[in-house]
């Protein structure tokens, strides 16, 4: 335990030498002076059920880096939710209930939103996602909800200008599952690639059940494409294995929720993602060794919920009044924010509907352990 907390002292430390003005300056001179108190929660999962909690981490770090530059001490609150919008909306409530919460990173996923995103809205509190991407969260139905990362129409049409440009085989098969991201995904792919005139076949399984033999029938020979708009990596995997002892061998392409190599990394894989692979800039390495050395494990994926948290601890300190943040204020602040500085490389702002200013998607190719960019 030792080591682990001075590890993450000295990441905080690293990450404030490199980056002196990593957060927006506040515009309250109140708060600019003088400490600040207030507790931001983070509706991620921490692992204990199997899923990453790269998210649940980076936010820690997020937080750790904002208290020691800017002299705050806000606390940390997490709720353990992946994947489950009535459990999220239990763990909503009970973050709504406790008074010192003034913000909220995440929900993680778009099927949590749904559950919570109604119960933080009526108590009056932000909540910026790291990495849900449903286009209908920003449509009005969720006015408190904001994302630091681009939406599924955006993911759609980059992974379809591979597809037809770089990969333009004779049939596309889109295998989805009945998460909401994979649903709005798959959707949006199989409009896509139709109105392109490509040859494309869909096939669904529910999440957790994936159907091999199905995917392998649709797939005739190794003139196809093969993209996995799925939420889980094991089920991705499945799918790769089952097509592979076929005999098969179609190119593969990923959606963003397998960006992570210690849970999806087929050889050759092109796999999109909503953020740039920190990992493979100079600050970003230094970043993500120590991060490795902190949690045992390289996830610079996961880099968007330090800045989803940079941006709430931004407008929590923004809010704050008599060494208080306020839900009031994060709420009005986030709007109008406007981070200079992240350790995404890009600035971060809002569009009217809450969406990420210039949001795009990313893309790489698996060669060994490591990503490759796509021009």
């Amino acid at each position: 335990m030792v080591r682990r907390l001075v590890a993450i002292s000295a990441l905080v430390l690293a990450l404030a030498g490199c980056s002196s003005s990593q957060t927006a300056t506040s515009s309250n001179p109140y708060a600019a002076t003088t400490g600040c108190t207030g507790t931001i929660a983070v509706m991620a999962s921490d692992g204990n059920n199997g899923e990453s909690p790269s998210i649940m981490n980076w936010a820690r770090i997020g937080l750790d880096t904002f208290n020691s530059e800017q002299h705050t001490s806000f606390s940390f609150a997490s709720a353990n939710v992946y994947g489950n919008p009535a459990l999220a909306a239990t763990e909503a409530r009970q973050l709504a209930n406790n008074p010192a919460v003034v913000g909220v990173v995440g929900p993680a996923t778009s099927s949590d939103t749904t559950g919570a995103g109604p119960v933080f809205d009526a108590a009056g509190l932000a909540y910026v996602s790291p990495s849900a991407t449903a286009v209908a969260l920003t449509d009005g139905r969720y006015p408190n909800f904001f994302r630091v990362v681009g939406d599924n129409a955006t993911e759609a049409t980059s992974i379809n200008h591979l597809v037809t440009g770089r990969l333009p085989h004779h049939h596309v098969v889109v295998v989805g599952d009945t998460e909401n991201y994979s649903r709005d995904l798959t959707a949006r792919l199989m409009a896509g690639l139709d109105n392109g005139g490509v040859s494309v076949t869909k096939v669904v399984a529910p999440e957790g059940r994936p159907d091999p033999a199905a995917v392998v029938a649709a797939v005739p020979g190794s003139d196809t494409t093969v993209i996995l708009a799925l939420l889980q990596p094991s089920d991705a995997t499945t799918y790769v294995s089952a097509l592979r002892a076929a005999g098969r061998t179609p190119a593969i392409v990923a959606g963003d929720a397998l960006f992570d190599l210690s849970t999806f990394a087929v050889p050759g894989a092109y796999v999109a993602n909503y953020a740039p692979d920190i990992g493979q800039t100079p600050e970003g390495r230094t970043i993500t060794s120590v991060y490795a050395e902190i949690f045992g494990s390289l996830a610079p994926f996961a880099a968007t919920s330090d800045v989803a948290m940079q941006a709430v601890a931004t407008a929590a300190l923004d809010s704050c009044h008599n060494g208080l943040a306020t839900r009031a204020g994060v709420l009005a602040t986030l709007p109008h924010l406007h981070l200079r500085d992240t350790v995404l490389g890009y600035p971060v702002s809002f569009t009217t509907t809450h969406d990420l200013v210039g949001a795009r998607y990313w893309l790489y190719r698996i060669e060994g352990r490591t990503y490759q960019p796509v021009p």
